[in-house]
């Protein structure tokens, strides 16, 4: 069985740690695994997406396929999509800034670090700049 459960106040933790002691009075075997921080919120997750999928196409609509943006020899043009995006240019810079390799491990605040970074390197290196998408892109 396997639960999760969010420590925020001295309450919360005061029930978790008790809710804990009976686990294992029961079943004289727990494993417990825990994070830290705020996580990524839902909206961010659907913007990081979003992100993704217009720089994969503003990328694609200025001729800049994969091997040119990555630094290969142009042997083959390779179309970005969204995954290849998050996989090839998010994660690259995410894990060089937080050492996160998942998106899912970023905190709520790390988001906005990296697109910074990230849309930094892509002005210098191409003269691209994909803003963060707001709501109403999403």
């Amino acid at each position: 069985m396997s639960q999760d459960w969010t420590a925020s106040s001295d309450e919360s933790f005061k029930n978790f740690m008790a809710h804990a002691e009976a686990l294992y009075k029961e079943h004289r075997y727990v494993t417990f695994k825990w994070s830290t921080g705020k996580q990524r919120s839902a909206l961010q997750n659907k913007a990081l997406h979003k992100y993704c999928e217009m720089l994969a196409e503003t990328l694609n609509d200025r001729g800049l396929d994969m091997v040119l943006v990555l630094h290969r020899e142009p042997e083959m043009k390779i179309s970005w999509t969204k995954q290849a995006v998050k996989e090839k240019l998010w994660r690259p810079v995410q894990e060089a800034m937080l050492n996160k390799k998942s998106t899912t491990k970023a905190n709520r605040d790390e988001y906005s670090k990296v697109y910074d970074e990230l849309n930094r390197l892509m002005i210098d290196l191409h003269g691209v700049s994909v803003p963060w998408p707001e709501r109403k892109d999403k």
